[in-house]
């Protein structure tokens, strides 16, 4: 197939199927000059320099008459842009030739998808792209016929005409295509496809036209049908306005076309294509942060990016001065008016010496990347780009990473470039601005020593190149290096922003159907010797698409979050880089590119939300009040996280948007590797985001170094031959410790587990006892725990050496019991003995504890009473068991206590309760059976003798649990009757309005409340609540009643009465 982009759209010629290839004729011999419009004698093959200089050739009388398609021998394109002069040719046949209906005349050309183009390197060096290129159009030729060849533009070469003869009597599928350049399309613009079919027969034809639209995971997503009639020899655009999936019109699409003619079907092509929701370019701000790399700035694709960065566009400098003091600004000039005309805004680089300036014209590629001997013509041809194009391109960046063989001087010698051309750009024109630096790969050493040089004083951008390729930008450390870029500026006392002007990532071309490669396939076509990747030496090997989506987004936010103010992507065709493929259809990583645009468009950065995990990233970005998530994880398994539930919209990395659901009542949103973007989102919503899986694993990378005994021997390695795949940390000496801040996780009953080395020799379990971890939670005192074997665990070995004897051991290790764990809690691991390991934290929230669960609380019927009767109660209401040991929060022994100690609680028959709860509209119902042997109210505090508490959290749904004593947040003392017949059981600051009955029971007491709504900032029943109830106990003697012994807490902790967060959930499912 053979596809390019010009002014008119996108189009491929579709391949032909080898019964309607007759033969190739090939036509380079014989050619004459048809126009010289240049300097006399300038013409000949395969020169055309000139705008209208002409070749000719005469078909031959042994010529077969018959449909032959037309393919030019051409130049395609300068150094990088190999395809920007594909356009720029034309062919004149005979008028009659065209079949009726044709599109154009002369024929203008389009890119071979079956044969890219090849760079070649012609006299002195000069590099360009040549390739075969074929027409728009299939046309009948016979013998005499003249094919005159010219181009439109200078420069130009062409070594011949290659003529396919094809089968007239079939109907010929030839061209697909749109108008839109690369087949990008914004949201809400019609999705057409046009198909060209000829008819070659000497009968007219009655042809149906199918497209079935897939996406690029080949989900149906739409579909069309034409019936059209063809008269004979003649062609027809078929217009097809696809029908695209209403809940899925983002995103990279295909559409598999054919045609139907009787019994006869053919085979399906393929056209690819890209819908975003990225604005008009010229809504986007001039600041915007998103630039790519174009040749061609008319037409402009439609994905919202505002800025062009000219480089391997054929515009250096050796390009613009091919003679010495002669200026060729044609083609700048083409791209400058193309940017004013789509209000593009161009960043064009200085560099490349032409080869009669070069101070070293013997090196390699005519010596361009040297400096030129005599710095004054590189002062004028600054000032000459500086002052022509003052107020249109006002952004120049002194050359193209200096620190690589694109410049072969010294840093002293770049200096020298940046210092004069920094003086002749404000000479020119004082409010441009220049750009200095430009490194790629490790370029901290170079850009140091142009600092120490004074550099910074002549530039006021720093630029950087940030290629990670292969590996994605967080495995390369993109943030670490970016950090390292800015704390090297404000140590030289620099201040200026900083610009990522060029990164990208190598990714493989389509497979000849037009599907997509997928990483497999690229491993298997990689040479054996150096699979998986495809070069011993960077940029290694090519990314799958999907891959490069992600390597795309993810490369964009980091810098963003990194301060970095502009970021160009590299290349946008004919390159190894190239963002659209050789049939000019754009890449999955081009139309992601187009969506965050869209999702992010006047937004601005505000900060990363620490989950304690660094695999998952939560990017925070404010556009008015609204504030908007940028989230994704580096893990290979998708980590779920959630948050306050609300009109939450989640859009996947195309920008489809989606609800998001519902667990718990809290949003829930699956992140992998492919970014999306939560929108409808307010601060405390955003302050509400925890880690959602049940079971949560920590590596070592997150855990910090807390003591480090020794001389550095605290560290985080791997090492496969002893440690197996696992990452660890070493302990080397005793009392080294690591510990994990626990910030995302949420307030949860948790098993704990940690890999850890259990021992170095058989049985592999000398280690365990020197193990002990340290619980601390955000308030209150530590706790320490040993460490044991977890259930069904036992030491496997990772390493034996020849004689078959184990040399190290690793188990999953527990605490003895469950812990409560709440965000800022600290878990720290720490060994008594030398050279011990720790692997992986795990934590596995316990679903069987019903207490650390949302639970459902159903509705009463609506003739109960308030009287102390629960015999009224259904059998399926709620019921909380306030009964164990671990639910005592006042009255057991401190376990750091000096001297022993006894618990002051004896146990369920000392004091214990079961609880019932239900909701109706007149609010919530509480019916608490308690178990007390001695019945000791108080007449004073409430909480001083025996008595029920409730605790309730009735705030909207992002301020539940939130630890702010405000409206919504009730304690209410339930007391028991100080004797039979009293009534005076609800007390507290809140108890208006609170209607309650007690009664006093052989074992205890017994007490029912109903709690009004009103209580509630909305005065409405919240469809989620915090609810707590805790059972004081006192068994002083009446005249000694003057505080309690104990407490048991069915949730939460002692200090409920200040802190709202450790309330239990409850969710009201009906009333």
């Amino acid at each position: 197939m053979v596809k390019s982009h010009g002014k008119r759209g996108s189009v491929h010629v579709t391949r032909i199927a080898l019964a309607t290839i007759l033969a190739l004729a090939v036509l380079t011999d014989g050619w004459r000059v048809a126009a010289d419009a240049g300097v006399q004698g300038n013409v000949s093959l395969p020169n055309l320099n000139d705008p209208g200089d002409a070749l000719e050739w005469t078909l031959p009388d042994a010529w077969s008459a018959g449909l032959y398609l037309p393919l030019l021998d051409v130049r395609t394109g300068d150094r990088g842009e190999g395809v920007s002069f594909i356009e720029l040719y034309r062919l004149g046949v005979p008028e009659r030739a065209l079949p009726r209906g044709a599109s154009s005349h002369p024929l203008t050309f389009r890119r071979n998808a079956q044969a890219p183009p090849k760079m070649v390197t012609q006299g002195e060096g000069w590099q360009v792209w040549r390739g075969q290129v074929p027409a728009t159009e299939a046309v009948w030729l016979r013998a005499g016929d003249r094919l005159r060849v010219w181009a439109t533009g200078h420069w130009m070469n062409c070594w011949g005409v290659h003529l396919r003869a094809l089968d007239p009597q079939r109907v010929l599928f030839l061209n697909l295509r749109t108008e839109k350049p690369a087949n990008l399309f914004r949201l809400g613009e019609p999705v057409c496809v046009l198909a060209d079919v000829v008819n070659g027969r000497s009968q007219s034809a009655s042809v149906e036209v199918r497209a079935i639209v897939k996406d690029e995971r080949g989900v149906k997503r739409g579909s069309a049908a034409r019936r059209v009639t063809l008269p004979s020899q003649s062609r027809r655009a078929v217009t097809l306005n696809l029908r695209l999936d209403e809940r899925h019109r983002r995103g990279a699409f295909f559409a598999h076309v054919k045609y139907v003619l009787g019994a006869t079907e053919s085979e399906s092509d393929v056209l690819g294509f890209g819908v975003t929701d990225a604005p008009d370019v010229r809504a986007v701000s001039p600041d915007s942060f998103f630039g790519i790399h174009k040749g061609e700035t008319d037409p402009w694709p439609a994905i919202g990016v505002r800025w062009n960065r000219l480089w391997d566009t054929g515009h250096s400098w050796m390009t613009v001065e091919r003679e010495p003091g002669v200026f060729d600004w044609s083609r700048l000039d083409q791209a400058v008016d193309g940017a004013a005309k789509n209000g593009v805004r161009l960043l064009y680089v200085l560099a490349y010496t032409p080869r009669f300036y070069s101070a070293r014209p013997d090196e390699a590629n005519g010596g361009r990347s040297a400096e030129p001997k005599d710095i004054a013509v590189w002062r004028r041809f600054v000032h000459e780009v500086a002052g022509r194009y003052r107020g249109r391109m006002e952004h120049f960046e002194v050359w193209n990473e200096p620190n690589t063989g694109f410049f072969t001087g010294t840093p002293q010698a770049y200096f020298a470039l940046l210092q004069a051309a920094y003086a002749e750009v404000k000479s020119a024109n004082p409010r441009a601005v220049v750009l200095g630096i430009s490194g790629t790969g490790s370029y901290l050493p170079w850009m140091e020593e142009v600092f120490k040089l004074g550099g910074l004083r002549f530039m006021d951008v720093v630029s950087v190149h940030t290629y990670t390729n292969p590996s994605l930008p967080e495995e390369a450390n993109l943030v670490g290096r970016l950090q390292g870029t800015r704390r090297l500026i404000e140590r030289y006392g620099g201040s200026q922003p900083l610009w990522n002007t060029e990164t990208g990532t190598w990714v493989v071309d389509r497979n000849a159907d037009g599907s997509l490669p997928t990483a497999a396939d690229i491993v298997a076509r990689a040479p054996a010797v150096t699979r998986p990747n495809w070069f011993a030496s960077w940029p290694s090997r090519p990314l799958d698409e999907s891959t490069a989506a992600a390597y795309l987004t993810r490369h964009c936010l980091l810098n963003w979050s990194q301060g970095v103010e502009r970021i160009f992507w590299f290349f946008w065709q004919a390159h190894m880089h190239a963002m659209v493929t050789a049939r000019d259809e754009p890449c999955l990583h081009t139309i992601a590119l187009g969506a965050l645009v869209g999702q992010l468009h006047g937004a601005r950065y505000l900060r990363r939300e620490d989950l304690g995990m660094e695999a998952v990233h939560v990017h925070v970005f404010a556009r008015g009040d609204q504030r908007i998530v940028a989230a994704w994880t580096t893990r290979e398994q998708p980590q779920r996280v959630s948050l306050a539930a609300g009109p939450i919209t989640v859009c996947d990395v195309w920008g489809n948007p989606a609800r998001a659901a519902s667990e718990d009542g809290r949003a829930t949103v699956e992140l992998d590797a492919l970014p999306v973007y939560l929108h409808g989102l307010t601060d405390q919503a955003v302050a509400s985001v925890r880690l959602a899986d049940a079971e949560i694993t920590l590596p070592p990378d997150d855990a910090e170094v807390l003591a480090d005994i020794g001389e550095k021997n605290v560290r985080n390695f791997t090492s496969p031959a002893h440690h197996g795949e696992r990452r660890v940390f070493s302990l080397g000496e005793p009392g080294d410790s690591i510990g994990w801040r626990l910030r995302g996780i949420a307030p949860r009953f948790y098993e704990v587990r940690l890999d850890v080395q259990t021992g170095s020799a058989l049985p592999g379990g000398n280690l365990m006892s020197s193990y002990q971890l340290t619980h601390t939670p955000a308030e209150g005192a530590p706790q320490v725990f040993a460490l044991q074997l977890a259930p069904g665990e036992s030491p496997q070995q990772t390493h034996a050496n020849a004689q078959g004897q184990g040399d190290i051991f690793y188990a999953a290790t527990s605490t003895s019991q469950p812990l409560v764990l709440r965000p800022g809690d600290l878990l720290a691991v720490i060994s008594s003995a030398h050279w011990a390991h720790v692997g992986p934290l795990g934590l596995r929230f316990l679903r069987d504890a019903p207490e650390y669960s949302t639970l459902a609380v159903t509705g009463l019927p609506a003739n109960m009473q308030v009287d102390g009767d629960l015999s009224d109660w259904p059998d399926d209401a709620l019921r909380l068991r306030i009964e164990r040991r671990r639910q005592v929060v006042i009255g057991v022994a401190d376990p750091f206590a000096s001297t022993d100690e006894n618990d002051l609680w004896r146990g369920p028959e000392d004091c214990s309760a079961v609880a019932r709860v239900g909701v109706r509209a007149d609010g919530l119902w509480v019916a608490v059976e308690v178990t007390d042997d001695i019945h000791r109210p108080s007449a004073g505090q409430p909480y001083n003798g025996d008595a029920a508490e409730l605790f309730l959290d009735l705030r909207p749904f992002d301020r539940l649990h939130a630890a702010e004593l405000e409206r919504g947040v009730a304690q209410i003392s339930l007391v028991p009757p100080l004797h039979d017949g009293s009534s005076d059981v609800a007390r507290g600051p809140l108890a208006a309005g609170v209607d309650a009955a007690a009664r006093r029971t052989p074992t205890g007491y017994r007490i029912e409340a109903r709690v009004p709504w009103s209580l509630s900032p909305s005065g409405k029943a919240p469809d989620t609540f915090g609810f707590d109830i805790a059972i004081d106990d006192s068994d002083a003697p009446p005249d000694q009643t003057t505080s309690r012994k104990a407490q048991i807490m069915w949730r939460g902790r002692a200090d409920n009465f200040r802190n709202p967060k450790m309330y239990g959930t409850l969710r009201a499912a009906g009333h």
